[in-house]
C-alpha cells in the first residue's frame, strides 16, 4: 500500500471523527433525549481503521546490541510493542510493518569475572 495514500486515509478518518463528535456535541446540546450511540459507534469504527492504516506505515525496528567475551549478539525489537523479532517485515505479536533498523541500547556482558 503506498505510504502517502496511508497517511491521506489517516487525516481523512481524523476529519471524519471530528465530525460526528461535532455532531454528538449538536445533538446533545439541542437535542438532550436523542441518542448519540450511532456517532459513537462510527467513531469507534474509525479508530479502528487508523488504527490499522498505522501498522501499514513501516517503523524502523530497534536494535539491541549485547556484547559477549565471545563475541557480539544483535536482537531486533519491535518499536510498537517491544517484542524481540526473529525475522521478516511484520511483526508477529502486533502486526507492526518493519523496516530498517536503528541502535537503541548497547550491552555489554564480561563472562570472565562470572562463576560457573
Amino acid at each position: 500500500m503506498d505510504e502517502k495514500k496511508v497517511r491521506e486515509a489517516i487525516e481523512e478518518l481524523k476529519i471524519q471523527i471530528q465530525t460526528y463528535e461535532d455532531m454528538i456535541f449538536c445533538r446533545k446540546h439541542f437535542e438532550p433525549k436523542n441518542d448519540c450511540g450511532s456517532y459513537e459507534e462510527k467513531i469507534a469504527i474509525c479508530k479502528t481503521a487508523i488504527e490499522a492504516l498505522e501498522k501499514q506505515l513501516p517503523m524502523m525496528t530497534e536494535s539491541a546490541i549485547v556484547e559477549f567475551a565471545y563475541g557480539t549478539f544483535e536482537e531486533r525489537i519491535c518499536p510498537k510493542c517491544e517484542e524481540v523479532l526473529e525475522f521478516g517485515k511484520y511483526c508477529p505479536n502486533c502486526g507492526q510493518r518493519l523496516t530498517g533498523r536503528k541502535i537503541k541500547q548497547e550491552f555489554k556482558q564480561d563472562l570472565s569475572s562470572s562463576k560457573i
